[in-house]
């Protein structure tokens, strides 16, 4: 994944690539691209946006919405927070999975 600037629309991107010896493999490539095409389709306002898929130089790529700002992960392990202070953070994420539950990308248990 790389922050990455889309000098056509004129903005920032986060740009994932596969890797090398992954682009080599021809099903993890059609996977790669497929479940991209896919996600470009979640409207969310807790999921990135997925703006572009395609290869150059038969590298597969997609670009998405860039967010800046601290993972959750890097919040939740850098304070000593109470769970008052942590569920907040955990309802939008919450939210996120149940549209991707319905939309059929997280499977039930």
């Amino acid at each position: 994944m790389y922050h990455a600037y889309d000098p056509q629309f004129d903005r920032e991107v986060a740009l994932k690539t596969l890797l090398p010896h992954l682009a080599e493999d021809e099903t993890v490539r059609r996977r790669f691209l497929a479940e991209a095409r896919a996600i470009t389709r979640l409207r969310h306002p807790n999921i990135v946006t997925m703006y572009e898929t395609g290869e150059v130089d038969e590298q597969p790529y997609y670009t998405m919405e860039f967010v800046s700002g601290w993972t959750l992960e890097q919040v939740l392990r850098g304070t000593q927070s109470s769970l008052a202070e942590v569920l907040p953070l955990l309802e939008p994420l919450a939210e996120a999975l149940d549209y991707l539950h319905e939309a059929g990308f997280v499977p039930g248990m």
